[in-house]
């Protein structure tokens, strides 16, 4: 009898992993010379998101002493809060100051991510009473998601499982506790807080988007258990609290940064990047139409469109319907998908952001005055993830109904267990045959440092900031992929840069794109340069006009080369007034 429990709860762990090295095994080559990216797109965001992993590593060694004033868009000192902060990369700081590689820490951290995402689907579905093959499912379904191999490059989107693990304590909130009765249980609530937490700490972008999901759980809850709604209040109540509480170290040095500028997105850019019936008829990955960038859109009076399918597997639609047929459903798995349908739909229309209008009110613009923070989102389509983490409980549910329905309409009364087990896997090697491609790019090594950032780390006045020149060729995702390049590079020299990138931009930075524009200095750039304190000018020959060219405009300056190499690279040095 004691090796039951065991068994049952290591099962879900290696299913997990093994789930998590078979769709993830391509991305693990060449861990320490490129990032795993979707195949034809920029790779501009696994850049960024390596930085991001570099500098949380940097910061922490350091007691996190000016975490948020990342050395990039100098001069400004809260440049770290301009975009997902992502502290949850703690966890793999270790593998940063062990191996030096940033890029082999961002493929740990992926394979933590998938592992999670894993496990904590298996927990959930194992609290609502499904058996191994219905979890071993519904964790195929998860890690096999088209929306998830769609957005890999973003990796603070892959991570649910905190939404998950709060799904988790919301059922062991309501089924996990009846030798004890309906008593106030503090360790539960600290566990729930954590779960929410850590929502926020994977991505504040999905943190937003949870917590006004949220009160449907809540709500469900409330009406399906009246006889604990007190014991409810009181631990929701104290949940939110805690949680709170872990957040303000977070939420509170972002939204002030953002706050200082008045930093909002305009409003033509969060309607191009809501969605719409056109991307809810296409599957994830498919292009419908070529999206502008935000700046673009500032200037361009036609209407930028959304770029992205978003519609669910019509294999787990089916099985999501199928939950619902299967005979004897018992009270706790018809309460679980009730909620889970409600959250969908929620999800599904919160996705159109100011697209949606009913009876003449704009719910999204309705939201965003109840809750400030959603001014600051873009890209309100990405609700959909929570569309489709329900449909994928649902389906995991559905499995379990297809088996019961196949092995009693069987005339020779198949096994159960037989028919579940060869479904999972007819699908996982449907889903591991038919995989979106997944390309490995090119990305900086950080274990060896080039000539050039030897120059910059030994030079003298290291606290004034440089500029990488060309400074910025266009306002597109591709056009910043050399400036995260630099940027990476940057946490070998660590100098400042007025160059970055990020989700926000401040004004300093849309200063300098007009003060720097162009292929070549002129006087009035140099001497702007010199204002703004800039000691070096780190120039690439290849897309910059090398400044020994424009001797006219370098008469009467002082600007030295003090570095040359075949990588045409140069630095020059530009002499105080």
């Amino acid at each position: 009898m004691g090796r039951q429990p065991l068994q049952a709860s290591l099962m879900p762990i290696g299913i997990a992993f093994g789930l998590t090295l078979l769709f993830l095994w391509p991305c693990f080559q060449l861990p320490y010379h490129a990032l795993p990216a979707q195949a034809g797109s920029s790779i501009t965001v696994p850049l960024f998101n390596a930085w991001t992993i570099g500098w949380n590593a940097h910061s922490l060694a350091n007691g996190l002493r000016g975490y948020w004033h990342a050395p990039i868009f100098a001069p400004d000192a809260s440049a770290f809060a301009y975009s997902e902060p992502q502290p949850i990369l703690w966890l793999v700081s270790p593998v940063v100051w062990l191996t030096g590689s940033v890029t082999f820490a961002y493929r740990f951290y992926l394979g933590i991510t998938f592992f999670l995402n894993a496990l904590f689907m298996t927990r959930v579905l194992r609290r609502c009473g499904l058996s191994l093959i219905a979890q071993s499912a519904g964790a195929c379904f998860l890690l096999g998601n088209e929306l998830w191999w769609a957005n890999i490059n973003t990796i603070q989107l892959l991570p649910i499982w905190g939404c998950l693990w709060c799904w988790d304590c919301i059922l062991k909130q309501a089924y996990g506790r009846r030798s004890r009765g309906d008593r106030f249980s503090i360790l539960l609530c600290l566990e729930f807080a954590f779960a929410l937490t850590s929502v926020f700490l994977c991505s504040v972008h999905h943190g937003l988007f949870w917590c006004t999901l949220l009160p449907i759980t809540f709500v469900g809850w409330f009406i399906f258990f009246p006889r604990r709604r007190l014991c409810f209040l009181k631990e929701w109540a104290v949940i939110l609290g805690l949680a709170i509480l872990f957040l303000l170290p977070l939420i509170v040095p972002m939204y002030s940064a953002l706050r200082k500028f008045k930093t909002s997105r305009n409003d033509r850019t969060v309607l191009s990047l809501s969605a719409n019936w056109e991307a809810w008829r296409q599957t994830p990955g498919a292009r419908i139409h070529e999206f502008r960038s935000e700046s673009e859109l500032e200037n361009d009076s036609t209407m930028g469109l959304f770029s992205r399918g978003l519609r669910p597997n019509g294999w787990l639609l089916m099985l999501s319907l199928l939950a619902a047929c299967r005979p004897a459903m018992n009270v706790r798995r018809f309460r679980v998908a009730t909620i889970l349908l409600i959250t969908a739909i929620a999800a599904w229309g919160l996705s159109w952001g100011p697209n949606l209008e009913l009876c003449g009110v704009n719910l999204w613009n309705s939201l965003v005055t109840i809750m400030p923070p959603l001014e600051k989102v873009r890209s309100v389509y990405r609700y959909a993830y929570f569309v489709h983490l329900p449909i994928v409980c649902l389906a995991a549910m559905g499995v379990d109904s297809f088996t019961h329905l196949t092995a009693s309409l069987s005339r020779k009364r198949i096994p159960r267990s037989l028919v579940g087990w060869l479904f999972v896997f007819t699908w996982l090697l449907s889903q591991l045959l038919f995989r979106p491609t997944v390309m490995l790019a090119a990305a900086p090594d950080l274990r060896v440092k080039p000539g050039w950032v030897e120059i910059l780390s030994t030079t003298s006045q290291t606290r004034k900031p440089i500029v990488h020149l060309p400074f910025v060729t266009g306002y597109g995702e591709a056009d910043f992929e050399q400036t995260t390049k630099f940027m990476l590079h940057g946490l070998q020299h660590l100098r400042p840069m007025l160059n970055g990138y990020s989700g926000f931009f401040p004004p300093t930075w849309y200063e300098d794109v007009k003060t720097l524009s162009g292929s070549r200095l002129t006087p009035e750039q140099f001497a702007a340069l010199r204002k703004q304190g800039v000691a070096l000018l780190v120039v690439d020959r290849q897309r910059f006009e090398p400044l020994e060219a424009s001797e006219a405009a370098l008469a009467g300056l002082s600007v030295n080369r003090i570095y040359s190499s075949d990588q045409q690279i140069e630095i020059w040095e530009l002499a105080a007034e």
